[in-house]
């Protein structure tokens, strides 16, 4: 256990003196896998008790948009924070530990988005394709792409994701109310397709 917990701390190091979003994203996502793999928390690796914090992943112009629910939540599904929402954007809560990684995650899976969909939606525009509805076809493809990817690495790897009590803690004090369903519309298949194709992609070089 030693051996592997050093391993977990040695992932953490370089992922924090990295210069690179996507090496950092990658050592960051290795050690989620160990931790939740060996039923790991954080103060097993660090030896010191962590506290939930807030800390905002969007803020701004299209700050509260569906996509960036809809990402924020399938993270936090899958590194131990729950997404709440302010006036000013979404909000990650969790272990200051959890909380730096899903939001590394987040960041850059959302820049992807954003850079790719339009890639896409020029593509199609250029080709004489229904653009229509494009970009949020796209999206929903992307997000249930990577959705399957970390379910997929869930159950291949035996993954037991268990959110910190002190989170749930940290929630119930502030009273929060349940927000409505979100639902999203899909009206170009090949969007989707590609979208979906794009999320699989995506999760597999995080991985």
């Amino acid at each position: 256990m030693e051996k592997l917990i050093e391993k977990i701390s040695k992932l953490m190091e370089k992922a924090k003196s990295t210069t690179s979003d996507a090496e950092a994203q990658s050592f960051y996502a290795k050690a989620q896998e160990l931790m939740a793999k060996h039923d790991l928390e954080m103060s097993d690796i660090i030896k010191e008790p962590e506290t939930a914090i807030e800390e905002h992943i969007t803020e701004g112009p299209g700050a509260k948009s569906k996509r960036w629910k809809i990402l924020a939540s399938v993270i936090g599904k899958n590194f131990k924070v729950r997404p709440i929402m302010d006036h000013r954007g979404l909000i990650f809560v969790g272990l200051k530990s959890d909380v730096k990684i899903a939001k590394t995650v987040f960041q850059s899976a959302a820049a992807f988005m954003e850079k790719r969909r339009w890639q896409e939606y020029n593509k199609a525009y250029a080709k004489g394709i229904k653009t229509k509805g494009y970009c949020e076809s796209w999206d929903n493809g992307f997000l249930r792409g990577l959705t399957e990817n970390f379910n997929r690495n869930v159950e291949e790897n035996a993954l037991i994701i268990v959110e910190p009590e002190a989170v749930g803690q940290y929630l119930e004090k502030l009273s929060l109310k349940s927000g409505a369903p979100l639902k999203s519309r899909t009206s170009n298949q090949e969007a989707y397709a590609n979208g979906l194709a794009d999320g699989r992609a995506f999760n597999r070089a995080i991985e």
